[in-house]
């Protein structure tokens, strides 16, 4: 990106095998007409990032969001406003990353613990077995403080996971279902993507082979959200954005693989 990096802020902020979309077809599906184009909101212009990948939308500091650079060395994640000021930066226990591509915030029902869950999915040269997702308990921003404020994370939990059989595959898209703890991980190739399930309970004490779900005709997947109440998904390609309503009831994974966008 460009040195004055542009934050539009919406409601939300692979392996391809023979015939792998089993006659999915999302080119036909016309252009909504009920969502209004975004706006720009504001400018982030402090250099304190060089290239925003993720973000979303805190849960303990309301109307705020969580940010964090794109690529390796990540070793903090920042708090901003709707008009892009920096808030907080939070720093995390990492010495290295492989290449931080999305974050996502939820609440533990069992806990009622708000986490942060920074996702190094990145593989752009397939060099890497296993990749990570570092679950952090959120921060809440102290009131009344000048800002930028400096907040350290109380602890980071490492959740490793491998592709099955072995693969080695880029993805920059993570997508957190409220309702069951899921974690699901959409591929960015060209020509496709591939959906994988990264059951909930997640375990820091060992590496989780994930759950190849389903193929989708969804070229260069690059971000992606879940609503906080689990009914509404987006996922955004260089070009598009593919929106899906999850039926009250319904597993958002199921969802997903059934019905088109």
């Amino acid at each position: 990106m460009k040195q004055l990096l542009f934050l539009c802020i919406v409601t939300f902020a692979s392996s391809c095998q023979t015939d792998p979309f089993k006659g999915r077809d999302f080119s036909s599906i016309a252009t909504s007409t009920v969502f209004a184009e975004g706006k720009e909101t504001g400018v982030i212009h402090d250099g304190f990032v060089k290239e925003l990948s993720g973000l979303a939308a805190s849960h303990r500091n309301p109307g705020k969001y969580w940010t964090h650079n794109d690529g390796k060395k990540v070793a903090e994640i920042y708090l901003i406003d709707s008009l892009g000021n920096h808030l907080a930066t939070c720093k995390l226990p990492l010495s290295k990353t492989q290449d931080c591509e999305d974050i996502a915030v939820g609440v533990d029902p069992k806990t009622g613990i708000s986490y942060v869950y920074l996702a190094d999915l990145g593989d752009n040269n397939s060099a890497f077995p296993t990749h990570y997702i570092y679950r952090i308990p959120e921060p809440a921003m102290p009131s009344g403080l000048l800002f930028p404020q400096m907040l350290d994370a109380e602890s980071t939990e490492t959740l490793a996971f491998q592709y099955p059989d072995g693969e080695r595959i880029n993805a920059e898209t993570l997508l957190f279902d409220p309702n069951t703890q899921d974690m699901y991980i959409m591929t960015k190739a060209h020509g496709g993507a591939t959906l994988f399930r990264f059951p909930y309970p997640q375990k820091a004490s060992e590496t989780t082979t994930l759950e190849r779900l389903s193929n989708f005709p969804i070229d260069l997947a690059t971000a992606g959200d879940v609503s906080p109440d689990g009914s509404e998904v987006l996922i955004k390609t260089k070009k598009k954005i593919y929106y899906w309503k999850v039926p009250t009831g319904e597993n958002l994974g199921d969802v997903l693989q059934k019905n088109n966008p």
